[in-house]
């Protein structure tokens, strides 16, 4: 089971009026949602809540046996609550004073006091609690209970459970009607949809449906049900008057969880496999949008506006917040004049609407030498170096498609009075830009300056070092290098790039293989990593927060080769140096939970490089 134009300027009347038309004819897309950031919560984020009043929202981490509180807000952690073994869902009553975490570990739902963020009691329900739902009204909660096949029913005042009742094979989410009479419980081994009569506390119907369903959620007007099925790649859309499902919808890989948006038209699935959102406009019962999200997405929640969506990316260690309401952009502003001179400052302002602010890039052809777009503002600015007639196009763009294009725009610049208001050019060939250079090398400096044939004549051209001397490799790290040129009429140029100090690195050492090798182990192992850095650089060469470990696919073409060495348990994550051998070696402690996945391995040392291994767990 996974949990997991270009015109003559005569017609500039004729090309501005072409320009507004095509302006106007722009009609942005449907709102379907958008990542406009990602929040680290810590490890292993499953499921998310948000508070009634839309001020908190709550996040489960089935590893560190905690609950996140979110400041919506601000959008960061302000505290954490510690909770039972094995954390997985979470829900807030109707009036926000109360939520209740269930543990899987420990067979329990933990109840936390919202106000002060404690929990003040705990429920004994049936072995492994995953899915918890109030009703409407606040008075009852019902937890799924995975491995009992059962759904405890849970009175909210006395905080004891009433009754069991019964369910398909393995249930995983539960959900209410709005109104509150009945409940819905997914059951994954089973493939079916248990319906329960909520006053009778029995199950009066039971709905097939696609392989392993995860998720359930109901419209708010409750006409229809939504079920993931995390197997078949599809989600069932169920008719709750005929308790029949009326059509299936494919969406993405191992859909995990659906919510649907407060106004009931959108409904979010996670795909975990996938590391997607599929967006459903539920009127058409079809999926209109898919949003990128992190590494296994797995919980996801609305505010209460409907403007944001909140989703738990598992393995990320993240929460990706969606503008639900994101617009593609529209140009409201693009027709900059189109001459200008040599030497005369220019500048117009490109405009466009759009959720979130579109950025602004020149999508074709070239803008006059000496004038710049700024990304952010759309200011198209500069004084103009040369003359001659320029035809580019302007891009608008938020991730919302479709991205907006002005028509074929073409400004004339005209010479001015000769003079010289070029700056010199400079060209740097040694250090190379973002190149790395191995901690002692030999590295010389080389450069030149120069200015235009018809120019005042260069003055100075002055580097960091002169050129042709020596560059001092002797202590690693970034490094940067700055040239300097002036020529005699006081035009001034600075280029500046940076480079990096490295150790010498041999490469990771037996057992361990270099990409694309895939190193079989099995998960839990502890993982001799050896490499050599040419010489003992002491214990403090890695960079903070590594090494670090991410899934990836298992690539079936990549050479498969068994780790032939592993190291005992109690040096586990631990660096040492042999000097007889000249190596250093990490012992790397895996996870019993990576079994059956693959990881790639980050090595990222103090000097700045990065160096990487792929890891295959049985």
């Amino acid at each position: 089971m996974r949990l997991l134009v270009r015109l003559p300027r005569r017609c500039a009347a004729i090309s501005m009026i072409l320009a507004m038309l095509l302006l106007v004819g722009s009609v942005p897309a449907t709102a379907m949602g958008v990542v406009t950031s990602t929040i680290p919560v810590g490890p292993q984020p499953l499921s998310v809540a948000v508070s009634p009043d839309g001020s908190t929202a709550y996040v489960t981490h089935l590893s560190a046996n905690m609950v996140s509180v979110l400041d919506v807000a601000s959008s960061t952690v302000t505290s954490t609550i510690a909770v039972g073994s094995q954390p997985r869902g979470v829900a807030f009553t109707p009036d926000g004073s109360t939520a209740y975490a269930t543990n899987s570990g420990s067979g329990s739902v933990s109840v936390i006091d919202v106000a002060s963020g404690t929990v003040t009691s705990t429920i004994s329900v049936g072995i492994t609690p995953l899915g918890v739902a109030f009703t409407p009204d606040g008075s009852t909660a019902y937890v799924t209970n995975f491995s009992s096949g059962t759904v405890s029913v849970i009175t909210v005042a006395s905080g004891t459970v009433i009754s069991t009742v019964p369910v398909g094979a393995q249930p995983y989410d539960v959900a209410f009607t709005p109104d509150g009479s009945t409940a819905y419980v997914a059951n994954y081994a089973s493939s079916t949809v248990s319906v329960i009569t909520v006053a009778l506390g029995t199950v009066a119907f039971t709905i097939p449906v696609g392989a392993n369903p995860r998720g359930v959620a109901f419209t708010p007007d409750g006409t229809t049900a939504y079920v993931t099925n995390n197997n078949a790649e599809t989600v069932s859309a169920i008719n709750v008057a005929s308790r029949t499902v009326t059509s299936t919808i494919p969406v993405g890989t191992a859909p995990f969880r659906v919510t649907f948006t407060p106004d009931g038209s959108i409904a979010y699935v996670t795909n975990t496999a996938s590391r997607t959102v599929s967006v459903i406009t539920v009127a058409s019962g079809t999926v209109t949008s898919t949003i990128p999200v992190g590494f296994s997405p797995t919980g996801v929640a609305f505010t209460p506006d409907g403007l944001t969506a909140y989703v738990a990316n598992h393995s990320s260690h993240t929460l990706s917040v969606i503008n639900v309401n994101a617009t593609a952009p529209v140009f409201t502003a693009a027709t900059p004049p189109d001459t200008g001179t040599i030497g005369t400052a220019y500048s117009y302002t490109f405009t466009a609407s759009g959720n979130p602010a579109p950025r602004f890039t020149v999508f074709a052809g070239s803008l006059p030498e000496g004038l710049t777009l700024d990304t952010a503002s759309g200011v198209l600015s500069g004084t103009p170096a040369a003359a001659g007639e320029y035809t580019f196009t302007v891009r608008a763009a938020n991730g919302i498609s479709p991205a907006a294009l002005t028509p074929s725009l073409t400004i004339a610049i005209a010479a001015a009075e000769p003079s010289d208001t070029t700056d010199p050019t400079i060209t740097i060939a040694s250090p190379i830009d973002g190149s790395e250079v191995v901690q002692g090398a030999v590295l010389n400096a080389s450069y030149a300056c120069a200015d235009e044939s018809a120019g005042s004549g260069l003055a100075s051209c002055t580097g960091t070092v002169a050129s042709g001397t020596a560059i001092d490799t002797s202590v690693v790290g970034e490094k940067s290098f700055t040239v300097t040129a002036t020529d005699t009429a006081g035009n001034m140029a600075v280029k500046m790039l940076s480079y990096r100090v490295v150790w010498q690195f041999s490469g990771f050492a037996a057992p361990v293989d270099a990409l694309p090798t895939l190193n079989a182990t099995k998960a839990g192992s502890v993982v001799p990593i050896r490499f050599s850095l040419d010489g003992d650089r002491g214990l403090d060469i890695l960079a903070a927060g590594y090494p670090t470990t991410a899934q990836i696919g298992c690539d079936p073409s990549a050479p498969l080769d068994l780790i032939e060495e592993t190291a005992l348990s109690p040096g586990a994550n631990t660096l040492s140096y042999d000097t007889a051998t000249g190596q250093y070696a990490y012992n790397w402690k895996t996870n019993k939970a990576w079994k059956n996945t693959c990881r790639q391995l980050t090595f990222k040392l103090a000097d700045g490089a990065s160096y990487r291994a792929n890891f295959r767990f049985s």
